[in-house]
C-alpha cells in the first residue's frame, strides 16, 4: 500500500471513529447520571420549601420582638399589661383579706382607728398588686412560649435551608467528579484506540 493511500485510510478511519465516539459519549452513562443529578434539587425542594418559608416568615417577627425587649422594655411591658382586668376571684380574696384585717382590729380594740384604716388600705393594695402580678405572670408565660415557638420555627427554617444548601453542594461535587471521570475515561479510550490503530497500520 503506497503512503498516500495509507494516509487517506488513516484519515477516513479516524473520522469514522471520532464520529462513533461522539455518539457514544453523547448517550453515555455519565451524561445520563448528570441529567439525573440535575433533577434531584427540584424533587427535594417541595419537601423542604414549607420549612424554609416558615423560617423566613418567623425570623423578622423574632427580630422585632427582641428589638422591643432591648430598645424599649417599658413599652413592651405596658403593651403586655394593657389587657389587665381584675380576675374573677379578686373581689372574693379582697373581701376575705379585709374581713380578716377588720376582725384583727376589732379584737385589739383598734376598729375604726386611723391605724386600722391604714391597715385595710394596705390589704386592698396588696390584693390588687398580687392580682396584677398573677395576670402579668400568665401573660409573660404565654409571651415567652410564643417567642420560643417562633425561635423553633426559625431553627426549622435554618435547618431546612442548610440541608438544601448542603444537598446542592454535594450534587455539584458529584457532577464535577462525574464529569472529570467521564473526561478521563474518554481520554483513556481515545488513547487505547489510537494505539490499536497505530498497531494496525504498522502491520
Amino acid at each position: 500500500m503506497d503512503p498516500a493511500t495509507m494516509a487517506l485510510m488513516k484519515t477516513l478511519i479516524g473520522g469514522s471513529i471520532g464520529g462513533a465516539l461522539g455518539g457514544l459519549f453523547g448517550g453515555s452513562p455519565t451524561a445520563a447520571a448528570q441529567k439525573y443529578l440535575k433533577g434531584i434539587p427540584g424533587q427535594v425542594l417541595p419537601y423542604l420549601s414549607p420549612y424554609i418559608q416558615t423560617g423566613k416568615t418567623s425570623l423578622p417577627i423574632l427580630e422585632q420582638q427582641y428589638g422591643m425587649m432591648v430598645g424599649d422594655p417599658g413599652a413592651l411591658l405596658a403593651k403586655l399589661s394593657s389587657g389587665y382586668k381584675q380576675s374573677p376571684g379578686y373581689q372574693n380574696r379582697l373581701q376575705q383579706s379585709l374581713q380578716a384585717a377588720t376582725n384583727a382590729a376589732a379584737a385589739g380594740g383598734m376598729l375604726g382607728s386611723p391605724q386600722s384604716m391604714q391597715q385595710a388600705a394596705g390589704v386592698a393594695e396588696q390584693a390588687a398588686s398580687e392580682d396584677w402580678e398573677n395576670y402579668l405572670n400568665r401573660v409573660m408565660g404565654l409571651y415567652q412560649g410564643g417567642i420560643g415557638g417562633y425561635g423553633d420555627l426559625t431553627h426549622l427554617g435554618y435547618g431546612a435551608a442548610t440541608n438544601y444548601a448542603d444537598l446542592l453542594s454535594q450534587l455539584s461535587q458529584a457532577q464535577a467528579q462525574l464529569a472529570a471521570g467521564g473526561a478521563q475515561q474518554q481520554s483513556g479510550l481515545f488513547g487505547k484506540l489510537g494505539s490499536a490503530i497505530g498497531s494496525l497500520f504498522m502491520m
